[in-house]
C-alpha cells in the first residue's frame, strides 16, 4: 500500500509541475495506473477473498473517476 502511495504522490506532482500539454501526458498515466490499479484489485479476489478483493477494485475508484473528468476539461475543445 505504501508504493502505491509513494507513486501517486509522483504522477501526481509530476502533473502539477509539467508545462502545457505535458501536463495531459502526466494526467493520462495517472488514469492509466489508477485503472490498471482496478483491474489488479479485481484480479486478487482469489487471493484476499471477497471483501479484501472489493476494497481493492473500489479504491481507486474516485481517483479514475476525476482523472477521467480532469482529461475531458483538459482536452476539450475552446469554446468561441
Amino acid at each position: 500500500m505504501r508504493t502505491i502511495g509513494v507513486r501517486d504522490l509522483v504522477v501526481g506532482a509530476g502533473t502539477v509541475l509539467a508545462p502545457g500539454a505535458s501536463a495531459v501526458h502526466w494526467g493520462r498515466s495517472a488514469l492509466a495506473s489508477d485503472s490498471l490499479d482496478m483491474v489488479v484489485g479485481a484480479a486478487s479476489v482469489p487471493t484476499v477473498g471477497a471483501g479484501g478483493g472489493a476494497v481493492a477494485t473500489l479504491a481507486p475508484v474516485p481517483f479514475v473517476a476525476v482523472g477521467w473528468w480532469a482529461l475531458r476539461r483538459a482536452t476539450r475543445p475552446a469554446a468561441g
